[in-house]
């Protein structure tokens, strides 16, 4: 059901590393009690892991398990977060995004056959490695080449299809390879970890394979299905998001009502919803530094631009920020605005590292957009949270 008969290793802050036969239940590995739980059903298999050690703490990787992943397995889909497209990306990003506003590109543009995944290099600890938000698709040839960080793994073995998925639950993250390896991650090396790093779900068709690996996740983590999400309001009808058709350089107040009252004018685009994307923000040296946009860009403030639009027939708008607020953080002025606290990242400051106190900044922020109006957010960024708090806390929770 996902563990082969290989190995199984645990990994100390000293160097010392644990090496076992795969055992489901709880036994003893070197000076700590391991804990591997196994629950499996018709259609798949949770991994539950538990550590507790006597003494030393564990690593920053501290488990390692071979995966049953046979050779003759065939039509591999690794989706990675190891970056396999650098070489040409940002080019792209900056030639193509400017081409289509009629602007001078940022850059040369891209090769048009660029060579992908090229070569693959890494190191093997997250901190160093060139890792992404995006997940990049590969095909390995075989189990021994599937590229590390990788988070979905689809494989293919007679009749049957898995559908591998890593998790971020409680204390642990997981991650599949290099090669077949379920590779454990954790914030701060400690003496207890326990976690859920991943399902596998099972299936004669690859995307009922799929659709169980949500399935048994959702029993472990926040996971649902989307099934049995309530679908977003905004979902219901088209919408327009500032970030394509004006980047952050032109972001203004004039623009985006000249933009949609052009299209609903023009050609009667039905647009229900607004997006005001990157760019609305008054920054000192790259740093978020206050709660009201940019008086340079909205002089009249996010009310009276949300005013205009719902003028136009548009129901929703809504505002664009990162998980951590701004690229950079927030400056202490903007926490005081709010009369929060934050947690100093660099230069600037962040959540909390705890539940309770990134509530109170979301909760706070939240209040200030409802006030001005805004319907919906969009959070970007979510993949920074494993290097904001690195290292942080002996105990912390998956946010």
């Amino acid at each position: 059901m996902g563990l082969s008969e290989g190995s199984l290793i645990v990994r100390f802050v000293d160097g010392e590393e644990c090496t076992f036969k795969v055992l489901e239940g709880s036994f003893r590995l070197c000076s700590s009690e391991l804990s591997l739980n196994i629950l499996k059903y018709d259609y798949g298999s949770i991994i539950e892991i538990s550590v507790r050690s006597g003494g030393t703490d564990l690593d920053e990787y501290p488990v390692l398990m071979d995966l049953d992943l046979d050779e003759q397995a065939q039509g591999l889909l690794a989706l990675t977060l190891l970056n396999l497209s650098g070489s040409f990306m940002n080019k792209a990003f900056n030639y193509y995004n400017y081409i289509a506003q009629g602007k001078m590109p940022k850059s040369e543009p891209p090769p048009e056959r660029p060579e992908y995944p090229g070569d693959i290099n890494y190191v093997g600890k997250w901190e160093h490695d060139s890792v992404n938000s995006w997940a990049f698709p590969m095909f390995p040839r075989d189990p021994g080449k599937i590229p590390p960080y990788t988070v979905f793994l689809l494989t293919k073995l007679g009749n049957s299809y898995r559908a591998y998925l890593a998790l971020s639950s409680d204390q642990l993250t997981g991650f599949i390879g290099p090669g077949p390896k379920l590779v454990t991650f954790t914030g701060k090396p400690s003496q207890n970890i326990k976690g859920w790093p991943l399902v596998v779900g099972i299936s004669r068709d690859p995307y009922e394979a799929v659709e169980n690996a949500v399935k048994l996740a959702s029993m472990v983590t926040p996971i649902k299905h989307r099934r049995s999400k309530v679908r977003p309001r905004f979902m219901n009808g088209l919408g327009w998001c500032s970030w394509n058709a004006l980047l952050t350089e032109d972001l203004n107040h004039e623009n985006i009502v000249r933009i949609v009252k052009g299209l609903r004018d023009r050609g009667g685009v039905p647009i229900r919803w607004v997006l005001i994307d990157d760019g609305w923000q008054e920054l000192r040296n790259g740093i978020l530094n206050s709660v009201k946009p940019d008086m340079s860009r909205f002089p009249k403030g996010f009310r009276a631009l949300i005013d205009e639009l719902k003028a136009l027939g548009i129901e929703d708008v809504g505002l664009w920020f990162t998980v951590n607020m701004h690229w950079r953080g927030v400056t202490e002025d903007f926490l005081k605005s709010l009369g929060v606290e934050g947690y100093r990242v660099g230069e600037g400051y962040v959540p909390m590292p705890n539940l309770e106190g990134a509530f109170k900044l979301y909760d706070a922020w939240f209040r200030v957009l409802k006030v001005e109006g805004f319907g919906f957010v969009k959070v970007d960024n979510q993949w920074i949270i494993h290097r904001l708090y690195w290292g942080l806390c002996k105990r912390c929770r998956s946010l």
